[in-house]
Order: C-alpha cells, then sequence, then structure tokens
C-alpha cells in the first residue's frame, strides 16, 4: 500500500519550492532534502504567521499538510557574516597598501642611494622612479584615503617628497646638506595641504611635526651642523614627544567646564573682555573631539618612533669610552630606551605598541652599529629579545601591579628627566657654547 504524502511550500530567499514528502517526515529532513543545513543554529524557521517551527516538527502531524515554511538567516548569523566579510576586506586592502608604501619606499630608496653614488643612474631613471613614487603615493592618497589616518598622514608625504632628490645635483659637495632640508620642507608643504584639505587631528598633527623637523634641518644646514651634532638632539627630543602628547592631545576649555558668564556678577574693569559661553554638547562634536584627539595622539607617537628610530645609527656611531661625548651617547640611548619602553598608558593600541617596537629596533640598530655582525651581537639580540618578552610577560601578570606601576613610573621619570641633558652635551652643545663665549 502506498504511504500517505504531505505537501510542504519552502521559501528560501528568492526561491520558492512545492515539495511532496511521506507524512511523518520532519521539518529538518524536508530541508535536508533541498541541502539546506539546520544544525548550525544560523537560521530561522517560521510560519506564514511568523511563528516560529521546530526543526523536530512533523509535516502531516504537528504541520498540516500544504504547510508554507519561510525560511531565513538569523540577525545574529547575518551580523557574524558581515564582520567576517569586512574582516577579509579589511585584510585584502591592508595588504595591497603595504605593497604599495614598500613599492614607493623601494623606489626612493633607490633615488637615495645613487644619490650616495652606490651606483650611477642616468636623468630619465631617475625622474622616472621620482614619477612612478609620486604616482604611487597619490593612488594611496585619493583612492584609499590613507592620507587622512595616523600613519598615512606622517608616512606619505615623507615618502613624496622624498622623490625631490631626483632633481638635486649628484656633483655637488652640498648635496647632503641640501637634500634632508629640502625633503623635509617638501614633507611639510604636503602635510599643509591636506590638512587644509580636511581640517582633521592627524594631518594637523603631521604638519606641525614636520614643519619641526623641517625648521631643525633648515636650522643645522643653515649652522652646517653635521647630522652628529643634530642627532642626539632630535633622538631625546623624540622620546619627550611620546610621553608628552597623550596629556596634551584631549584639551578641553575652561568655559566648557564651568559657566563663567552665569557666574560672573561685576566686572574688575569697563573694558574686560567677553567672556564666551560654554556651547551645546552633542554627539557628533564629542565623537569628532575624540576622534581629532586620537588622530593627534598616534600620528605624533608614529611620527616620533620613526624619527628615534632613524636617529639611532647616527648616535650609537659616535657611542666610546674615552670621551665625555661617547658617555653621554650611551647615556642618551638609555634614556631614550627607558622613555619609549614605559610611556605614559592610554587607551589607543599604537600609542603602546609603537613605541616598543621602536624601542626593540632601536636596541637591534645600536648592538649593530658598536658590535658588528658577529656572534656575540647576535646572542647580546637574543638576550634583549628575551628581556623584552620577560617584560611583557611580567607586565600583564596582575599581581604586584602597583609595585611594577611604581618601577616603571621610576624609569620613566628618568629617562625624561635626563634625556635631553644627555643628549646636548652627546651633541657638543655645551663645547659650542663655551667657544662661541670665549
Amino acid at each position: 500500500m502506498a504511504s500517505a504524502m504531505a505537501t510542504a511550500t519552502v521559501s528560501w530567499g528568492s526561491e520558492h519550492d512545492d515539495i511532496a514528502v511521506p507524512v511523518g517526515t520532519t521539518v529538518a529532513g524536508l530541508l535536508a532534502m533541498l541541502q539546506i543545513d539546520t544544525a548550525s543554529g544560523r537560521l530561522s524557521i517560521t510560519l506564514s504567521d511568523g511563528t516560529a517551527v521546530d526543526p523536530g516538527s512533523v509535516i502531516g502531524g504537528d504541520l498540516p499538510t500544504g504547510v508554507l515554511l519561510a525560511v531565513a538567516e538569523t540577525k545574529a548569523s547575518r551580523a557574524a557574516a558581515q564582520i567576517a566579510k569586512s574582516q577579509t576586506t579589511g585584510l585584502r586592502k591592508a595588504g595591497a597598501i603595504v605593497g604599495t608604501v614598500m613599492f614607493a619606499a623601494a623606489a626612493d630608496a633607490v633615488l637615495a642611494a645613487s644619490l650616495a653614488d652606490l651606483f650611477v643612474l642616468n636623468d630619465w631613471a631617475r625622474y622616472g622612479l621620482a614619477a612612478l613614487s609620486l604616482l604611487t603615493v597619490l593612488t594611496l592618497m585619493l583612492c584609499t584615503g590613507s592620507i587622512f589616518k595616523s600613519w598615512g598622514a606622517i608616512c606619505l608625504p615623507l615618502l613624496a617628497g622624498a622623490a625631490v632628490m631626483a632633481f638635486l645635483d649628484q656633483s655637488s659637495p652640498y648635496v647632503w646638506r641640501i637634500c634632508v632640508p629640502l625633503v623635509c620642507c617638501t614633507a611639510f608643504g604636503i602635510a599643509l595641504v591636506a590638512w587644509l584639505w580636511r581640517r582633521l587631528g592627524a594631518n594637523l598633527a603631521a604638519m606641525l611635526f614636520w614643519a619641526g623637523v623641517a625648521a631643525l634641518t633648515a636650522l643645522a644646514a643653515v649652522l652646517d651642523w653635521g647630522v652628529e651634532i643634530v642627532a642626539p638632539v632630535m633622538l631625546a627630543l623624540a622620546a619627550l614627544a611620546v610621553n608628552v602628547v597623550p596629556e596634551y592631545a584631549l584639551r578641553v576649555p575652561d568655559t566648557q567646564l564651568v559657566d563663567m558668564p552665569l557666574l560672573t556678577t561685576f566686572a574688575p574693569t569697563l573694558r574686560v573682555p567677553a567672556v564666551d559661553s560654554p556651547t551645546r554638547i552633542t554627539d557628533v562634536k564629542t565623537r569628532r573631539t575624540l576622534y581629532d584627539a586620537q588622530g593627534i595622539l598616534d600620528s605624533v607617537v608614529i611620527g616620533a618612533v620613526l624619527l628615534a628610530t632613524a636617529m639611532t645609527p647616527f648616535v650609537a656611531r659616535k657611542i666610546a669610552l674615552d670621551s665625555i661625548e661617547g658617555w653621554a651617547s650611551i647615556a642618551t640611548l638609555g634614556c631614550a630606551l627607558a622613555a619609549l619602553c614605559f610611556v605614559n598608558p592610554t587607551t589607543s593600541h599604537i600609542a603602546r605598541i609603537t613605541p616598543r617596537v621602536g624601542a626593540a629596533a632601536m636596541c637591534g640598530v645600536s648592538v649593530w652599529m658598536v658590535l658588528g655582525s658577529g656572534p656575540l651581537s647576535f646572542g647580546i639580540l637574543v638576550g634583549l629579545a628575551a628581556i623584552l618578552v620577560l617584560v611583557s610577560c611580567v607586565e600583564t601578570n596582575e599581581n604586584d601591579t602597583a609595585r611594577l606601576g611604581m618601577l616603571t613610573d621610576a624609569l620613566r621619570g628618568f629617562g625624561l628627566v635626563f634625556v635631553l641633558p644627555a643628549g646636548a652635551l652627546a651633541a657638543g652643545f655645551f663645547e659650542i657654547v663655551w667657544r662661541a663665549m670665549s
């Protein structure tokens, strides 16, 4: 005898299937025939009136024949799919951006190597490399908007500014004396244009950062100071900037804290300036203020760490045990490492991680410059890496947090107090002042 049949209609996305199944078939079995997996729990099954249906319900028994079943993804599954898609897209985009930045950096490095007479490039090759570098940076600026992010606001002006090396005369004895200030001034100009374009906090910080670096390098070029004189001071200033900027990245005006016109009963003079009333606080203004403060903090930290890492080889080259400047160079590096390893606590991941990465790079560069590439330097690098891992493990331990915080605060304070005097002594500023006054 033929078994009794029951019918059901399944609505799944844009598809509608009318199926006849034996009486007693469960909803899960029916959906399995259509290759719809219900075991993951990511699907919701409902009737035409929105009533939820148990996948174990029997068609022709618990549910009447001819029932309409609507199958759809749950909100949690849709959100998870969107998050996974955005993460995959973000990873691909980040990989493309990193590759593009490395291409522009490689082109600028070839230009710098040719300017240093490591190999010879004709004019057209240099102009072509400069055009490729500028085109790459311009693509990042316009297509991805990286110039308005913290890392892009600092790095992209430098990559674009380095292209001016293609237009310098390699035979001039003053080529490097002009090259560095010119690159920094060009980076400042590009950062200024980016800030005038969007007026974001990250671009403001980048513009001020490149303005300061350009001013220092231009002053050094005018006074004929070599990189050995400027490097210790710039290293000290970079270490100070990493620890000072968290306190000044977000400043709330006093008029937002106290309603001065409401509290003022009489004027001390007849010509007292008018006091502004507090502006209305909204969600949009709050988010913009926090976003700008985060951009300022991250941009200054990234720029300062890059500057400190770039100045480390020139400071390490001056290390010696037979002169005051050599000992001062050791002190400058030690104080800078203490200031970068134990930064002020902040909620920004970049401001916490980037200084320590820079400190590790400074350790490696210093050991390499002093001891060379022998087995001793390799062993010291391995030991430093182990110490950094141990310090990171100790900092993540919740026990003895107050005692560890006191120790790190003391080391950071010691480094911040003595890094600038040590840098000035390593640069020979005291000798310069003594000669000028004698």
